[in-house]
């Protein structure tokens, strides 16, 4: 199997999805919630503790560390935390790092995100924290996390103390994230890596690889098959 993936990605409201061939990666960790949908057969995930978890349809939490097994053909829905849908998959999964995703969900992989109804309403996110995440969605013109926090009425140290509790994974990890979503947006369309690396705000081309391993376990170069999808009519 080739060490590249290949495939296409689509893109949403506080969503990502992959569609195509799965191949190597490195244990990693993303404060987004991931569900990987094997389209025929079973996909494997490795958890943090070694074990493998085989299922069509698998959910790993926000910041688990975790290793996706080839495949030539799966879908990896990748939803950021705050969002409705993210809190809705956590109420109607089981509460394990790494777990099969009952069968009546697998739609919301089948059919697309944006086609996805809730059953349940979700529990929504602490206001402080909603009116943060607001603030620091507009990052990239200068507003830091000391900035997010005036504008959200409570401390530093009690903003990040209600994002580890709400979203699961630290406010830095939320912010790295963001980047790296403008970052991959570039190399998408086919920008240079110099190019996406400046659009994420990445200091060159190795903070920007060694970054993008790290939160999802492979390289901008293992990744260069990839394409933009085209836009949901």
């Amino acid at each position: 199997m080739s060490k590249n993936w290949s495939g296409a990605i689509s893109a949403g409201d506080g969503w990502v999805l992959f569609s195509g061939a799965s191949a190597g990666n490195s244990l990693h960790a993303h404060p987004a919630l991931q569900i990987t949908l094997a389209q025929s057969g079973r996909v494997s995930i490795v958890g943090p503790d070694g074990k493998s978890v085989s299922d069509r349809a698998i959910l790993v939490r926000s910041g688990v560390r975790h290793r996706l097994e080839p495949h030539p053909d799966v879908q990896v829905l990748l939803v950021e935390p705050q969002t409705p849908l993210a809190r809705y998959l956590l109420s109607a999964t089981p509460d394990a790092p790494v777990c099969a995703v009952p069968s009546r969900l697998a739609h919301v992989l089948v059919h697309g995100p944006e086609a996805f109804l809730p059953e349940l309403e979700p529990r929504r996110l602490d206001p402080a924290l909603e009116r943060a995440l607001q603030a620091l969605r507009q990052v990239e013109d200068g507003i830091d996390v000391a900035g997010a926090a005036r504008l959200a009425g409570v401390s530093v140290s009690r903003l990040r103390a209600i994002a580890r509790a709400e979203l699961g994974a630290p406010l830095a990890a939320w912010l790295v994230w963001r980047k790296l979503d403008r970052a991959c947006a570039a190399l998408t369309r086919g920008g240079r890596l110099a190019d996406a690396a400046a659009r994420g705000g990445f200091a060159d081309q190795a903070h920007l690889t060694r970054t993008m391993r790290r939160v999802f376990g492979v390289t901008p170069g293992m990744s260069r098959s990839w394409r933009r999808a085209p836009a949901p009519a």
